[in-house]
């Protein structure tokens, strides 16, 4: 973001985009006001037999975190 680099389809974050609360505007933003939506969706997939095959995986500490990448690792 502070050298404006591109990130993908000629999309640059701006500085400004940090301080503003416009969910269209600031990723921090947007993400802060759709966690509730995206925990739900997940939490009903990870329940759902259809997703059986797959392996949920909740990150919800920074032990969570270091034993998924040592697990990757």
């Amino acid at each position: 973001m502070a050298r404006r680099t591109e990130l993908w389809n000629g999309n640059r974050e701006r500085w400004r985009n940090l301080f503003t609360w416009d969910e269209q505007e600031s990723v921090i933003s947007w993400a802060w006001h759709r966690y509730p939506v995206y925990r739900q969706r997940y939490a009903a997939a990870a329940r759902d037999p259809a997703y059986a095959h797959l392996r949920f995986i909740r990150v919800a500490t920074r032990a969570d975190a270091r034993r998924l990448l040592d697990s990757a690792r």
